[in-house]
């Protein structure tokens, strides 16, 4: 029998709790059952960011019970401290789309100081880790309008502009084919959220209407594995013909919320507006499933609402 939201919701809130180290004020990698206890096996910032922001709208009761009684400010703090010594984007990136979620403008500041000291923009980065950049700028109050739109680019420059897959990282970027051309789940799914959210929140029809293509080319070709070659070369994430003809007519067969059905106000910058664009995929961030219990997918489950 498959559990109900609230079941996931009471194993998230439990999970997370046992996942947690007081003392260093951050969550484990990963949770692992050896003969009969629990064993904490390494810490995460980059987990303990993901948890706190499907912590962020939570009730005391519920943050008391995940972070052993300590403040979230104080563990986004910790978060904070940390950034001098992060040299990973994707890091920094989550550090910073916590504290701009949060209103946490003095700590965002310094993320988003750390987060260009490390280019942002630069091909090296893997996709996601860019997809988490876009994910902060859309947070808050008021959107980051200066690094955003450059994001969005970004992101789009490793998008097959015929059916939305894109590649694990650059197509400029200084790897092993292999590993440029072979996406992941994380690779389609976080950019599609992240352009989805920014798009609703700015009024961006192009970043809208990538996340739509990559949303219906998830929707007719699931389930998804850990890595992922589309099976339709014209669908490949480093090869892009023009003869759209060859690709999976996605739109046809897929069931996902027209675009018409969500709606968020558009929020760039100081200049905030009471008109209202259509978004499909609201703000939920969901884990992978994984053989051990991590913190990112206790998160998600929290985050689900019934």
């Amino acid at each position: 029998m498959v559990p109900d939201i609230s079941q996931l919701r009471e194993l998230a809130v439990q999970s997370l709790r046992r996942m947690y180290r007081p003392e260093q004020g951050i969550y484990a990698f990963r949770l692992r059952r050896a003969d009969g206890r629990d064993v904490l096996e390494g810490e995460s910032v980059r987990y303990t960011g993901m948890a706190l922001l499907g912590l962020l709208n939570e009730p005391e009761d519920t943050l008391a019970e995940a972070l052993h009684e300590q403040p979230y400010e104080d563990v986004a703090d910790g978060l904070v401290a940390r950034l001098p010594n992060i040299t990973n984007l994707g890091d920094v990136a989550v550090i910073w789309w916590v504290c701009r979620a949060a209103g946490l403008d003095d700590q965002a500041d310094a993320a988003r100081a750390r987060l260009m000291q490390l280019d942002p923009l630069a091909n090296e980065h893997p996709t996601v880790e860019r997809a988490w950049v876009l994910s902060a700028c859309a947070a808050g109050d008021e959107a980051d309008c200066d690094l955003g739109p450059l994001v969005v680019n970004n992101l789009l420059a490793a998008q097959n502009a015929n059916c939305g897959v894109y590649a694990h990282q650059d197509p400029a970027a200084k790897v092993s084919r292999i590993r440029r051309h072979v996406a992941c789940f994380a690779d389609l799914v976080y950019p599609t959220m992240a352009l989805a959210d920014w798009g609703a929140t700015v009024g961006d029809t192009k970043a809208l209407n990538a996340a739509r293509l990559t949303a219906d080319y998830m929707a007719a070709n699931g389930p998804w594995t850990t890595s992922h070659q589309p099976a339709n070369r014209s669908c490949s994430t480093d090869w892009k013909p023009t003869d759209t003809s060859m690709c999976p007519k996605t739109s046809t067969n897929a069931t996902v919320p027209s675009l018409s059905t969500f709606s968020r106000p558009i929020r760039c910058c100081s200049s905030r507006s009471s008109a209202s664009v259509p978004c499909a995929f609201g703000t939920s961030h969901r884990a992978r499933p994984s053989h051990s219990p991590t913190p990112s997918l206790m998160a998600a489950y929290s985050s689900l609402r019934s």
